[in-house]
């Protein structure tokens, strides 16, 4: 790695500098650029896991751990999880999609209401148009309307997986740097 970039990405981590990613978001026939950014992963991990356990204990209760994995679905969920990345970003989802394979079909449902609730309920506190925050409390209305079409919600959960992967690249690369500086 060369020695600025080993720099800028020490200089990230120390100023907790955030990782965004800049799209546009179509409203009404209007495009919006848009900023995702300010992803708490703490807070991310705790919800995702809550919808997890909530939806698996909803599903172990109908006995749909007792059936196996719909393939078909699955596959779709690939399909839809990654549809708007591409290159090294898209592969990196894939591989962490496929070493998350659902064993039985309440673990893959379980899956899914956390993808479908990350992206309506943890993202609109993460979409940005300049410095001001697009949804807050006084229009969250309105994002659950734009959300009910499945290619925005769609757009916007691989927008958050791209901006999660970049964030986990990041961190990672510094924990390399800290690493090899201290064998020095």
């Amino acid at each position: 790695m060369k020695r600025d970039k080993a720099l800028e990405i020490l200089r990230a981590a120390n100023e907790k500098r955030a990782v965004q990613i800049d799209f546009p978001l179509v409203i009404d026939g209007i495009e919006i650029p848009v900023t995702m950014k300010n992803i708490d992963v703490i807070d991310v991990s705790m919800m995702q896991q809550m919808t997890i356990e909530k939806a698996l204990n909803e599903a172990r209760q109908e006995g749909l751990h007792l059936l196996p994995v719909n393939e078909m679905r699955w596959e779709a969920h690939l399909k839809r999880a990654t549809e708007n990345l591409e290159g090294p970003v898209k592969k990196e989802v894939l591989r962490r999609l496929e070493k998350e394979k659902p064993q039985t079909l309440a673990d893959q449902i379980a899956i899914e209401a956390s993808w479908y609730y990350t992206g309506r309920k943890y993202i609109p506190k993460i979409l940005y148009v300049g410095d001001s925050q697009l949804f807050d409390e006084s229009n969250i209305d309105d994002y659950y309307q734009l959300v009910r079409d499945m290619d925005v919600l769609t757009l916007l959960i691989n927008k958050f997986s791209e901006l999660m992967t970049r964030q986990r690249e990041i961190e990672q690369s510094v924990k390399n740097l800290k690493a090899t500086a201290s064998l020095n």
